[in-house]
């Protein structure tokens, strides 16, 4: 994800988007690179949650039956303890969506208050939650988006994330072609219908090769400031 790039990533429900950016967030905040991410599905508390329990490898903390049993209570405060600063880190870089229907003025708003805040990365997940009172209008409310986004990180040298999912027929993309033909980079996400074993080879280790198993796949569709290799 180079500086000054519009990145889009799409995919079905459930393929992994938002959990790949949980994981980035993680990253990026621990490195104190400043980053910021407008959630416009479920509450910051959801994902502040959601990064201790995939930091910590306990799904557990997710479920509120687990929270409230008392043989757990040890593990709770250890995981409390030790995640504390994870837990502060996130506070300060998810946002949560306003008390109302979040447009397209707004989102340029928020993207624009966290470019001159001096946000590194700022993300919209997802922008099809974006409203618009026409529906007509919703492909020119994504290129108003889009076009704005393209002038913040030329402007600022700043990478924005689009969040975004495939409509019914899971080949075009929500919120009209512009979001794959106007943005520099088109990542998307796919679930496997079930586990499939893999040998992976890394580029310039020509002796390297790991067997595993994936349940995902991230193509790179698009990627003009970069190569797809």
């Amino acid at each position: 994800m180079i500086p000054g790039s519009v990145v889009v990533v799409v995919g079905t429900g459930g393929a992994g988007k938002s959990l790949f950016l949980m994981q980035a967030m993680r990253d990026w905040a621990k490195k104190d690179i400043q980053v910021a991410c407008l959630m416009l599905e479920s509450g910051k508390d959801y994902h502040i949650s959601r990064a201790v329990a995939q930091e910590a490898c306990e799904p557990g903390w997710l479920d509120n039956d687990w929270q409230a049993d008392p043989g757990n209570a040890d593990k709770i405060w250890a995981i409390h303890s030790q995640y504390k600063d994870l837990m502060d880190r996130m506070e300060k870089v998810i946002y949560d969506a306003p008390p109302f229907m979040a447009t397209a003025d707004y989102t340029i708003g928020w993207l624009t208050s966290r470019a001159n805040a001096g946000c590194r990365v700022a993300i919209i997940d997802p922008v099809t939650m974006v409203h618009y009172e026409d529906p007509r209008k919703i492909s020119a409310g994504t290129k108003q988006i889009i076009k704005a986004s393209i002038d913040l990180t030329n402007t600022h040298e700043m990478t924005i994330i689009l969040v975004n999912h495939y409509n019914k027929d899971g080949e075009t993309m929500q919120g009209g072609a512009s979001l794959g033909d106007h943005t520099d980079v088109v990542l998307e996400f796919k679930s496997l219908p079930e586990p499939t074993d893999v040998t992976l080879a890394v580029p310039g280790y020509d002796h390297y090769h790991e067997s595993g198993e994936i349940n995902r796949l991230v193509n790179v569709k698009k990627a003009r400031k970069g190569s797809l290799c």
